[in-house]
């Protein structure tokens, strides 16, 4: 919703016979714009939650009375009957209010999801990561949200498949094979958080691009390299890493990251039980 063009964007392509899901905090969500949302009938608008108290979500958005924008602006969509989902990004700032946020959501009659994965900037950066949690809490949230430390897919269904090495391949997700991503600057990439190979489309053809996308995760897939582990990690089935997570915070697709394995780890032997002696 910072641009000022986004809702002529997205009835363009409802125009062009495109599905259309929307993702935004609602904090610049008005009235004007909720009924140009209903009119646009989008499949869900994803809405953003970044705590259940305005104290946790300002310590997290750092923008004073955002807390109070983002109630308004779910209320309007509500009362628009606009089909909503609640997605949760659950860090190191608000990882004790999910259960607050999940009961939130269902007051409201909203669906709710959460996502402990954070990831690095895009850019390289990985100032992001301090803000993860450690493996152990992150099977503890899920203990105590789900009851158990082998959780289901989070984010209803938008998280891709990670790579478990079951099929020898180092892509197992659907990026190269049936998904695209086109950025705001019109070039093509795999995903959304693995933004390569960078093909022009002004410059281009989306056949030629889907071609250059194809042979990358070929070429991948059949020559990963020596850091490649996971076809022979007893821990692959539990594995939530994909080439995404090591291309972020390596620049390298087949790296095994510790933090992942850790991860795995501890949900094969439990989640936070696996800490005590056996």
């Amino acid at each position: 919703m910072t641009r000022r063009d986004c809702l002529e964007i997205v009835s363009y392509a409802k125009a062009k016979g495109f599905q259309v899901s929307l993702l935004t905090n609602a904090t610049l969500m008005t009235p004007e714009a909720a009924d140009r949302i209903q009119a646009l009938a989008p499949r869900r608008v994803e809405v953003s939650i970044y705590g259940a108290t305005p104290a946790t979500y300002e310590r997290v958005t750092r923008v004073p009375g955002s807390y109070a924008r983002f109630v308004r602006g779910v209320h309007l969509l509500r009362q628009r009957r606009v089909p909503l989902l609640l997605k949760m990004p659950v860090m190191t700032l608000n990882a004790g209010e999910v259960a607050q946020a999940r009961a939130l959501a269902a007051s409201w009659g909203v669906e709710f999801v959460f996502s402990t994965e954070i990831f690095p900037r895009v850019d390289g950066s990985l100032e992001p990561l301090r803000y993860r949690l450690t493996p152990e809490r992150v099977v503890r949230v899920h203990e105590e949200l789900d009851g158990s430390a082998r959780w289901r897919a989070e984010g209803g269904g938008e998280q891709q498949e990670q790579c478990s090495g079951t099929a020898g391949s180092l892509f197992t997700c659907k990026c190269g094979a049936t998904s695209l991503t086109v950025t705001p600057y019109g070039q093509m990439n795999l995903c959304t958080a693995l933004p390569i190979p960078q093909y022009d489309l002004t410059a281009g053809t989306v056949a030629n691009g889907w071609r250059r996308l194809v042979a990358l995760v070929d070429g991948a897939n059949a020559s990963p390299g020596p850091a490649y582990e996971c076809p022979s990690c007893s821990l692959r089935a539990e594995c939530r890493q994909g080439p995404m997570n090591a291309w972020l915070e390596t620049g390298d697709l087949s790296p095994c990251l510790p933090y992942f394995k850790e991860l795995a780890r501890r949900e094969r032997g439990g989640g936070t039980r696996d800490s005590r002696p056996h």
